[in-house]
């Protein structure tokens, strides 16, 4: 009974992960305060230490125990695949590629394969290799076509590029539910100092996430490009508060 308990929890932590980091819906407290309930009743699992993994590299700023956590859930379970996807993604942002890639080329599961292609292409983002991080990104919208995670990161690989219409065009498709087709949208739109569509786009992102910081960073950088330096201040103090 306790390692159901357990699962709920782990389960339920990282609901709450993906609920305040891209929807900005529930406070990131929420997140930490499930993942440490998961494993007080669920050591032997490997799902809670994904999900204390997560919490101690996202909001504790703790690499060295994230990656105890990551490494501790694949000890415990060496084929589980979303444990192996979140180390290596963990080892992507830390800037371990080669390390990232030899991990997610360690999922077989055929269940994962989208999220092995989606992995990939944001390895290869990251490391500044678009074209692969590009055909990854094709070929997980061809297993689901569905997703806006694809788009989402073609989008994110044609900014770098300066491809800007690419990049709108695709941003465009994204469901108007989700709140990075406007986030993706006000970065584009203010990178070529469009300013009436970024502040179209803004108002939609304030409607939607009032309470994440990258809201107001992008409205104070929004002021900032039209000297109105004293809004500019504001928003920036509102971010700096929200984090």
């Amino acid at each position: 009974m306790k390692q159901v308990y357990a699962l709920a929890w782990a389960g339920l932590a990282e609901c709450y992960f993906m609920l305040a980091s891209i929807y900005g819906e529930e406070p990131w407290e929420k997140f930490g305060e499930a993942a440490a309930i998961a494993v007080h009743f669920g050591e032997s699992l490997p799902e809670p230490h994904v999900a204390m993994g997560l919490w101690s590299d996202f909001w504790e700023d703790d690499p060295a125990y994230a990656d105890a956590e990551f490494r501790r859930a694949l000890e415990i379970d060496p084929r589980h695949s979303n444990a192996r996807r979140e180390y290596a993604r963990f080892l992507m942002r830390r800037g371990r590629f080669d390390e990232a890639l030899a991990e997610i080329e360690k999922v077989r599961d055929p269940m994962f394969a989208v999220t092995y292609h989606l992995t990939r292409s944001e390895i290869f983002r990251y490391r500044g290799q678009y074209d692969a991080a590009l055909m990854e990104a094709h070929e997980f919208y061809r297993i689901w076509s569905g997703s806006d995670e694809p788009l989402v990161q073609m989008v994110l690989c044609y900014i770098p590029l300066v491809e800007y219409q690419k990049a709108i065009d695709l941003a465009l498709r994204i469901s108007a539910e989700h709140p990075l087709r406007y986030r993706l949208l006000a970065l584009i739109y203010l990178l070529q100092n469009r300013m009436e569509e970024v502040r179209e786009a803004s108002s939609q992102l304030i409607e939607r996430q009032p309470d994440v910081p990258f809201t107001w960073w992008l409205n104070g950088n929004m002021e900032f490009w039209e000297q109105n330096y004293v809004e500019a201040r504001k928003h920036f103090d509102k971010a700096k508060q929200l984090k």
